[in-house]
């Protein structure tokens, strides 16, 4: 699966060079997710945008990108 490199990618590596370049740069992160699930149901991509927001928040505000991955784990295995 390209999950866990999907999350290290994303709410890592992504947000940890957007965090120095300016405080409010992390918000590119659910705006690319929100795209990218574009091709999917407007609901579904709406939901991810969504998460992606409240995932990306959390992932910065502890430094810590365990219950993001998780969390996404859940929502791909109930999907």
């Amino acid at each position: 699966s390209w999950l866990p490199g999907w999350e290290f990618l994303f709410r890592y590596f992504l947000l940890r060079r957007l965090d120095v370049l300016h405080h409010r740069a992390w918000l590119v992160i659910p705006l690319l997710e929100g795209l990218y699930h574009l091709q999917k149901h407007p609901l579904e991509a709406l939901g991810m945008a969504l998460f992606s927001l409240a995932a990306t928040s959390w992932a910065r505000r502890r430094q810590n990108f365990l219950l993001p991955l998780i969390a996404h784990g859940v929502i791909e295995l109930s999907l």
